[in-house]
C-alpha cells in the first residue's frame, strides 16, 4: 500500500486582524504557496534550507467587515496571488434572536461521526465521464458567468480550482467514495455562483473615504 505524507493545518479566526494584525507580504506569500500542496522549503542566509515541509496545505476561514478588509488589503494585493485564492462570502442580513433563550450548543453526534469518517479518507479523487463533460462544457463556454468587478480580475483566473475543491467537499459530504459526479459539479457550481453574486457588494460596502462619510452624515 502506498504511503501518503501530507501536512494539513486549519486556521479559524473570528477576525482577520486577530490572525494577522497587518498585511504581511512574506506571510501572505507563504499562505499562497500552501494553497496547492506542493513541497515547500525556506532558505536562510548561506542558502541553507532550514525548513522543509512535504505537501503542506492550509485551510483558512475567518471573518471581517468590508471596511476593515478594504483598509487591511493594500490596492496592489488584489493583483497578487493571495486574494485570487480566497472565496469571499458576503451578507448584510441581520437576524434578531432572543438573547436569553436557552440553546443547545452541543454538536450533533451524526455530525461528529461524519467528520471522523471524512477525516479518515485518503487517496486520489476520480471523476466520472459526466463530471468531465460538465467541466469541459463550462470551460468551452468561457466559464460563464465571469465576475466583472476589477478587483476580481485575478480571482477569476482561479475559479476552476475553486470549483474542483468545492466538488471534493460535495463528494465527501454524501459518500466515502472519492469520486466526483455530475451532481457534485452542479452543487459546487451553485455554491461558487452564490458567493460570487454578492462579492462586488463587499467592495461597495467597504468603499468610502472621510468626505463620503461626512456627506452621508449630513
Amino acid at each position: 500500500m502506498d504511503q501518503f505524507e501530507y501536512n494539513t493545518l486549519y486556521i479559524t479566526a473570528d477576525e482577520l486582524s486577530a490572525f494577522m494584525h497587518k498585511y504581511d507580504e512574506e506571510a501572505v506569500g507563504v499562505l499562497s504557496d500552501f494553497y496547492d500542496p506542493q513541497p515547500y522549503g525556506q532558505t536562510r542566509r548561506g542558502n541553507d534550507v532550514n525548513i522543509k515541509i512535504k505537501s503542506p496545505q492550509v485551510n483558512l476561514i475567518c471573518g471581517t467587515t468590508p471596511s476593515n478588509l478594504m483598509k487591511y488589503m493594500p490596492e496592489t494585493a488584489w493583483e497578487q496571488g493571495f486574494t485570487s485564492r480566497v472565496i469571499m462570502v458576503f451578507s448584510d442580513e441581520r437576524q434578531v434572536h432572543d438573547d436569553f433563550e436557552s440553546k443547545d450548543t452541543s454538536l450533533n453526534p451524526d455530525l461528529i461521526s461524519d467528520l471522523r469518517s471524512i477525516g479518515g479518507l485518503v487517496g486520489q479523487f476520480q471523476v466520472t465521464p459526466e463530471y468531465r463533460d460538465a467541466v469541459n462544457e463550462w470551460r468551452n463556454s468561457g466559464e460563464q458567468p465571469i465576475p466583472t468587478h476589477p478587483k476580481l480580475l485575478h480571482y477569476a483566473t482561479r475559479r476552476r480550482v475553486h470549483l474542483y475543491k468545492l466538488s471534493m467537499v460535495s463528494a465527501v459530504d454524501h459518500s466515502d467514495m472519492l469520486l466526483l459526479t455530475k451532481s457534485d459539479f452542479a452543487r459546487a457550481m451553485g455554491w461558487l455562483l452564490e458567493a460570487e453574486h454578492t462579492m462586488p457588494d463587499i467592495f461597495k460596502a467597504g468603499a468610502g473615504n472621510a468626505d463620503a462619510r461626512a456627506m452621508d452624515e449630513i
